[in-house]
């Protein structure tokens, strides 16, 4: 029986360098209605070839500052790929790293809990924060989670977003998407690493214990 995507009020906002157009001509080729594609780092052939297939792609420019491992620029190209989506009258944004696929992408959404913010993990290194690898909320609470002012700070990029999210956070139900990939063995290939995310099962440096989060 075929695997129907059912929330179609969700819109996902591929964020990031396009580096690896078959992956995301596979991965989301039936997606394109809900799907935003939002880089500052693409081809003219890859744009010309994206946009000529159907693809919504917003091309940002890059920020003077790129902040430390690229944060301004993630912060951009995601901030402008929700508000396309609120343009378009969507009401949630999955949010994804434009380096990462998921092979079961229709059983992985439909798996979302709508009234649920998630972050993959969090990851208890360097001070401890949550992982931004992929993310997921309302389009209200992620045009907040992502206004953020372009910054000089040298803490990583995954603390500044958690420092954002404990400024914001409303008594929201937290959750995480890596024991939906592992109890679902939905695989999530990262080809920049030549590796799945479902690896980190095993890594006791990734903890899902909401209480971590205060």
């Amino acid at each position: 029986m075929k695997k129907e995507f059912i929330n179609n009020d969700i819109c996902i906002v591929v964020q990031g360098p396009i580096d690896y157009v078959d992956n995301i001509i596979d991965t989301y080729e039936k997606f394109k209605n809900n799907l935003i594609i939002s880089t500052n780092k693409i081809s003219n052939h890859n744009l010309q070839y994206l946009s000529e297939k159907g693809f919504k792609l917003i091309n940002n420019e890059l920020t003077v500052n790129p902040g430390r491992a690229n944060f301004n620029n993630q912060v951009k190209n995601t901030y402008e790929g929700v508000k396309k989506a609120n343009e378009l009258g969507f009401k949630y944004v999955l949010k994804i790293r434009s380096d990462i696929f998921i092979d079961d992408l229709v059983e992985f959404i439909n798996s979302l809990n709508k009234d649920t913010v998630y972050f993959p993990a969090y990851h208890n290194y360097d001070g401890g924060y949550l992982c931004d690898y992929m993310l997921f909320g309302s389009i209200d609470f992620m045009l907040k989670l992502w206004d953020i002012p372009l910054s000089n700070s040298n803490l990583p990029p995954e603390t500044q977003l958690t420092l954002k999210y404990l400024e914001i956070k409303n008594n929201d139900n937290l959750d995480f998407m890596f024991p939906i990939l592992y109890s679902k063995k939905i695989k999530a290939y990262w080809p920049k690493h030549q590796k799945y995310l479902n690896e980190y099962q095993n890594d006791k440096l990734f903890i899902y214990d909401k209480n971590m989060i205060k």
